[in-house]
């Protein structure tokens, strides 16, 4: 039959060991549990640690000396925001409000991404704001449409007359519009 005993004794017996076996132990080291992190299966075959400098320097001189012309897919995926504008617009599918939304999101999400990577600037501007503007949104009615309808004409505008950059002055007060035209729509919708 097994021996009892209490912990004063099995305290006792413990600190008896050597203070070898005692450290080894991760169970018996101090009177206060010890957390233990269990290896990281995934990081161990990534690796550690980022890009060297030299890597990203060298990718990103890839892209600025790139002729990769971005406007064929920019207009591609405009044309995509198009297309679902245009159902919200005759009310004629059966999807709901906010599978339109998110049907315009995606290709939004795209341009926002892909627009400064290829110079375009103001693209990634309008994008990341109509992305914020289409987020904020649970359903759609003709107001709205209008305000959405802007950020296509927008970006429209943009691609068709192959604005590189910030767009200048222009590109500010075009954002600021934009911005103002969400201001008023949210002003009148609390009203």
């Amino acid at each position: 039959m097994a021996e009892k005993f209490n912990a004063e004794e099995l305290r006792n017996m413990l600190s008896d060991s050597s203070s070898d076996d005692y450290e080894k132990n991760p169970m018996l080291s101090g009177d206060a549990p010890r957390e233990i992190s269990p290896p990281n299966k995934i990081k161990q075959k990534v690796g550690t640690g980022g890009l060297a400098d030299s890597v990203i320097d060298k990718a990103q001189k890839a892209v600025q000396n790139s002729n990769v012309d971005f406007r064929p897919t920019g207009l591609e995926q405009l044309g995509q925001i198009k297309e679902v504008y245009a159902l919200a617009k005759n009310k004629s599918t059966d999807y709901t409000d906010l599978d339109l939304i998110n049907m315009m999101i995606a290709p939004a999400m795209q341009m926002k991404a892909n627009g400064g990577m290829f110079g375009y600037d103001l693209v990634t501007t309008v994008s990341d704001l109509f992305v914020q503007f289409l987020e904020s949104l649970t359903t759609l009615d003709d107001d709205i449409l209008q305000v959405i309808n802007g950020f296509i004409s927008a970006l429209n505008v943009i691609l068709a007359s192959d604005l590189k950059g910030s767009g200048g002055k222009d590109g500010t007060a075009l954002v600021k519009e934009l911005s103002a035209a969400w201001t008023r729509l949210d002003k009148k919708k609390k009203a």
